[in-house]
């Protein structure tokens, strides 16, 4: 799968100890090492510290501010093995220090992250479908996804409701069709292995006809944007015990979009509680 360009990227070697089969107790020595192996590659890029402890500014000229946030780089590297992590931190230094190619009409996609990211990142475009789910303007790339400013739309010939009807579109051709609410009845859907599959969640014209269909004991998860599972489950001590799994499988992903379950109230998506 892609890796992401803005936020959430990957794991990087902690400190001079074992490395990340074990979480740094001092959120601010983590990021500080962080900004010590960004710096050696990058000598001259400005790091603004944020007011949350782990998130960070990346000011570099010419090029847009990129805003990076380790909280699932940090609860992540608790869950994995020194080498996993070693190889993760890799990727990571890599995918935040690449300039991304410049977005095209042709290459805008919608994406779903969590509020978090729409927090932290810096001038996008993004749409609310949910308590905490949001639709997110983006432009893909063959080894990244970067989100897309308001003020490059201009340059693409494209006002912002273009930009997000063509993004929509090209998204959803290349997506696999919902199920309807009476195959829900019969089993459970699991979308896997495919980019941009968390975007389902964004046709909410959809999602209301089949929550219809399907009554209200529907719900979904998204912990990553190439998972997503569907299934009917009525409230009880099988759904506490199920959201326990969504919440652990979701600390086992390096980019986990959120580890809630989801139900389908009026028109959007709100966490089950």
């Amino acid at each position: 799968m892609k890796q992401q360009a803005v936020i959430f990227m990957a794991c990087g070697t902690l400190l001079s100890g074992p490395g990340c089969s074990a979480q740094v107790s001092d959120e601010q020595r983590f990021v500080a090492d962080m900004i010590r192996r960004i710096k050696q590659r990058l000598p001259d890029v400005d790091v603004v510290r944020r007011d949350d402890p782990l998130s960070i500014l990346l000011k570099r000229s010419g090029l847009p501010e990129t805003t990076l946030n380790f909280g699932s780089v940090y609860r992540f590297c608790g869950q994995v093995s020194a080498r996993e992590c070693r190889k993760m931190r890799e990727e990571f230094l890599e995918t935040v220090l690449r300039v991304p190619p410049m977005p095209t009409a042709a290459s805008l996609r919608i994406a779903v992250r969590d509020a978090q990211y729409v927090r932290h990142a810096s001038k996008i475009v993004s749409e609310p479908i949910g308590e905490d789910l949001f639709a997110v303007l983006v432009s893909d790339a063959p080894d990244s996804i970067a989100t897309v400013t308001p003020d490059t739309l201009p340059a693409l010939g494209l006002t912002r409701d273009q930009a997000w009807t063509r993004a929509w579109q090209q998204t959803r051709a290349g997506l696999p069709g919902l199920p309807d609410g009476a195959s829900l009845a019969r089993s459970a859907v699991f979308y896997t292995e495919q980019d941009y599959l968390a975007t389902l969640l964004a046709d909410t014209q959809a999602w209301r006809a089949i929550d219809d269909a399907a009554g209200p004991s529907l719900l979904v998860t998204v912990v990553a944007d190439s998972s997503v599972f569907i299934a009917r489950m009525p409230d009880g001590p099988g759904l506490e015990q199920f959201k326990q799994t969504v919440r652990e499988d979701c600390a086992s992903q390096p980019r986990c979009i959120s580890p809630n379950v989801y139900r389908f109230r009026e028109g959007r998506w709100v966490i089950s509680r």
